[in-house]
């Protein structure tokens, strides 16, 4: 309940407009400190606006520290590093202008991925890590909060470093202490960054956290296990943590054994700086097969576990709308065909709205009605997909972009043609004829079809209401083109 309230107060902020410069457009993420948003300029630029939490902002030691995250990160002048662009103050709080990424973050990948990521792929992705630490450590700053989630993989290939917002330079940094309170991710942080007794924070706790992130990325196990944060901090300084070996033994020695060094309980004992640890890691790399980064932002089903069976009790009817329609090709294949018509990313989430683009293309232009039933599809859609896959997958903000982009230009008889293809029982008229009753029903069949076909890698969520909610939607739209 909680946490909908947040959303909500965080949702009412979209459409405002800081310092006459800067629009909200969508929610993007929301973390204990700020609220970030992608926002556009008067200008028409773009970008990602990172809001101080209002119950943070009227605490100016707050404020000093979130200001301070754009000057700590540009400081470390490395490309993999996300560039701050400006900040300021609006709407009694503070906000910093950041570069607009588009992609998914490694701990996203992993989730979507069942769970685990390939070797290859955690040691790529580490490789470019380790070179922007290695960039900050030669400028004294210490991160202190790397995890998967602050680990971003953009659509180009690229990964990125997120979030210096507790990053120090390490001649002054001190670790937890009564007068100086524990900052970091519990499951992520080094013993001499829960406790000084352990050591002086330095580049070695990076190191450490870089462990713990492949620990998590290549097992799906935290390194310790414990019901609590609290809990989680105690085994972190009770110990030497246990071996990767123990939680994924299928992994190849030599990348179990770089992992379990990074993890050492003493600093010491852990590789001497970053260098070392992404030539070692460059070195296990080349040892390896499997599936580059890069191709895991596809999230293609191919690379998750088989589904298990549909065990919701449903209705004969709610059973044969929800049953995923057997596609006439491999996901994979598709994911590629549908890549090189320029859906990419998140856009798989919106093929669902192509036969109805297409049709009204077919019926003449858009009418204000239409545009308006296809923009309260589009809010329905996105908290469907999002509620269904319990994690945010798409933006509003996204399907808006979409569905304009295909009322300015008409989808590629291409396009159409590989969705058609998609299922090998779709029996969708391929002449732009106009509406007819029998039309109608197979461009709604054609529509619920995608949209299962989409949803298909989460078998776990309510997919019998999300399919009922869209079929009543698409109706809708479907029955007011046809009145014209």
């Amino acid at each position: 309940m909680l946490a909908e309230v947040e959303e909500a107060a965080a949702q009412k902020r979209v459409g405002a407009v800081l310092g006459g410069k800067w629009r909200l457009d969508a929610l993007l993420g929301m973390g204990g400190v700020a609220w970030v948003y992608s926002a556009t300029h008067r200008n028409q630029s773009r970008a990602a606006v990172k809001l101080l939490r209002p119950e943070r902002a009227a605490d100016p030691e707050a404020r000093r520290w979130f200001l301070r995250e754009g000057y700590v990160a540009n400081s470390v002048r490395h490309p993999g590093v996300r560039v701050v662009l400006d900040d300021d103050e609006a709407l009694g709080t503070a906000y910093l202008v950041m570069e607009l990424l588009s992609g998914k973050s490694l701990g996203e990948l992993r989730v979507m991925n069942g769970g685990r990521l390939p070797a290859r792929a955690v040691l790529e992705a580490m490789a470019e890590v380790l070179e922007v630490l290695a960039a900050a450590h030669e400028r004294r700053i210490v991160h202190r909060d790397i995890k998967p989630h602050n680990l971003f993989l953009t659509d180009s290939g690229a990964v990125k470093v997120l979030d210096f917002g507790i990053a120090e330079m390490h001649q002054s940094v001190r670790a937890s202490s009564p007068d100086r309170p524990f900052m970091g991710s519990p499951a992520y942080s080094a013993p001499e960054q829960v406790n000084p007794d352990h050591g002086p924070l330095g580049p070695a706790t990076d190191l450490w956290a870089v462990g713990a992130s492949m620990f998590h990325l290549l097992s799906g196990q935290y390194v310790h296990h414990a019901p609590s944060a609290a809990e989680q901090l105690y085994f972190v300084t009770s110990g030497p943590p246990r071996s990767l070996r123990l939680a994924a033994p299928d992994l190849p020695r030599s990348v179990i054994a770089l992992v379990d060094r990074a993890l050492a309980f003493h600093p010491r004992d852990r590789f001497p700086d970053a260098r070392s640890m992404h030539t070692a890691v460059r070195a296990a790399h080349a040892e390896l097969d499997g599936l580059p980064l890069l191709v895991l932002l596809a999230a293609r089903p191919s690379l998750l576990p088989p589904a298990p069976e549909l065990t919701t009790r449903l209705s004969p009817l709610e059973a044969r709308t929800v049953q995923t329609p057997p596609l006439a090709m491999p996901r994979c294949d598709a994911a590629d065909q549908l890549a090189e018509l320029g859906i990419t990313g998140s856009d798989v989430y919106l093929l669902d709205t192509i036969p109805l683009l297409e049709m009204i293309w077919a019926d003449g232009e858009a009418q204000e009605r239409e545009r308006r039933l296809l923009d309260e599809f589009l809010e329905h859609h996105v908290q469907n997909v999002n509620e269904l896959c319990e994690r945010t997958v798409v933006s509003l903000e996204q399907g808006r972009s979409f569905v304009d982009r295909f009322l300015r230009e008409r989808p590629d008889p291409e396009l159409l043609a590989l969705l058609r293809r998609l299922f090998a029982d779709t029996r969708l008229d391929p002449a732009p004829a106009s509406i007819r009753a029998a039309r109608r029903q197979s461009v709604l069949d054609f529509c619920l079809d995608l949209g299962a076909a989409c949803v298909a890698e989460f078998p776990q969520g309510d997919r019998g209401r999300f399919c009922q909610a869209e079929k009543a939607l698409f109706e809708a739209i479907v029955a007011s083109i046809s009145r014209h």
